[in-house]
């Protein structure tokens, strides 16, 4: 996938569909599949999944992920919410 500049606004949808698209990916479904309100936990992602999966973001977006956005929330939306914030506070600070 490729690399998005840390300058470039992202945006909650941007970011939940690289996560479905990932997912989907892995697990060999289609996107469509996935659903917003899906967790990790449910979709079969274990802790190595789930840690592949935030490196692979942190390479799109330019920026580090807080593994415990991953963790503590309970579905992907919430993911995405979270990445999007921590984006968010990665530009303010870095600008």
């Amino acid at each position: 996938m490729d690399h998005v500049q840390i300058a470039e606004q992202i945006d909650e949808a941007a970011v939940a569909a690289w996560l479905k698209s990932y997912i989907a990916n892995v697990l060999g479904m289609e996107d469509a599949a996935i659903k917003g309100s899906d967790g990790l936990d449910s979709l079969g992602l274990d802790s190595a999944l789930t840690t592949a999966l935030a490196m692979d973001m942190e390479g799109w977006l330019g920026i580090e992920i807080p593994l415990a956005i991953l963790f503590e929330a309970e579905t992907l939306d919430k993911i995405a919410e979270g990445v999007t914030l921590e984006t968010q506070r990665q530009q303010v600070t870095a600008g």
